[in-house]
């Protein structure tokens, strides 16, 4: 696609209140057209406001993406409507790439604008076995399970009976949330769990005690 502009960050936020419109003002032939946030609670629709300068506009393309401008890991639309309804949006505080495409002429055209999701960023938290010394774990075959939490991209689990933190039974890393434990020895001990959440970059944890059977 041709060149386009970058716009500054604007919330997205779940409270009432519309949010303002980011014009581009790249060059004569795009200075009319801009993007409308979402308004008010839903927060699901996108509208597009095109002027007359640089010929007319036959096609629209809106990307949303978390990665970078003109990805569309969150939504994409494409036809001849200047308004779309976004099914649902994450809400973890990160950065939302909007690019909107036009088709001018045979040649396409975009702007870009950057607005940030509502929310706060918040680590898993182990769902099974419940947490708590009260709770005896299996010798073989344990399954341990976690909620996704907000904004994670990759979890790790440390399983420890020295100190909280340390792998010396247990370690996972990956991006399902849920594992197996092969085998945990049976000494009446206590076991420590920490579960690590990678957000935007920065590992978080919680940490568990059990106690060995």
């Amino acid at each position: 696609m041709g060149r386009g502009c970058f716009l500054t960050r604007s919330r997205i936020s779940r409270s009432q209140g519309d949010l303002p419109d980011l014009p581009c003002r790249g060059d004569s032939a795009r200075e009319n057209w801009s993007i409308f946030p979402p308004h008010h609670t839903a927060l699901n629709k996108f509208g597009f406001s095109v002027g007359e300068a640089g010929g007319e506009v036959t096609l629209y393309q809106l990307d949303l993406g978390t990665t970078a401008p003109g990805a569309s890991d969150l939504y994409r639309y494409k036809g001849t409507a200047t308004s779309t309804n976004i099914p649902s949006l994450p809400a973890n505080d990160v950065p939302v790439y909007a690019r909107l495409s036009s088709f001018v002429n045979g040649t396409w055209q975009h702007n870009d604008y950057l607005y940030t999701e509502s929310g706060s960023p918040t680590p898993a938290t182990l769902l099974s076995p419940t947490p708590g010394l009260g709770t005896l774990l299996g010798t073989s075959n344990m399954s341990f399970q976690w909620d996704t939490g907000t904004g994670v991209t990759i979890y790790q689990l440390n399983l420890s009976a020295v100190a909280p933190g340390a792998s010396d039974l247990y370690l996972y890393k990956g991006t399902a949330t849920n594992t197996t434990v092969p085998m945990l020895p049976a000494n009446g001990a206590t076991v420590y769990a920490r579960l690590w959440s990678k957000i935007n970059g920065v590992w978080q944890y919680n940490d568990y005690v059990y106690t060995e059977q």
